[in-house]
């Protein structure tokens, strides 16, 4: 994250409980943020210039579930991989 005059960064957990498929074919994911600050290593963390959460109103069973896609429009699949809509299988 990058606030003004300050940069940390966290890191984002995905849940392994269920990830439900809506009826266009994106996968929600649990998601929470580490509690500890992470060391930040340019050569080998991804970082995303910005993305988008779409959250998964219509199951409440496990709480609030989001789509996370990103700005070329892949989203995370069941695997936890970066994919396209046309490639879920």
């Amino acid at each position: 994250m990058q606030m003004f005059q300050v940069t940390y960064t966290k890191e984002v957990i995905l849940s392994s409980t269920e990830q439900p498929l809506d009826i266009h074919g994106f996968r929600y994911h649990g998601v929470k943020l580490d509690d500890a600050e992470c060391v930040f290593d340019a050569s080998n963390t991804p970082i995303l210039s910005y993305g988008l959460m779409l959250p998964n109103l219509w199951n409440n069973e496990e709480g609030v579930q989001f789509c996370l896609i990103d700005k070329d429009w892949q989203f995370v699949d069941i695997d936890n991989n970066w994919t396209y809509l046309g490639e879920v299988t």
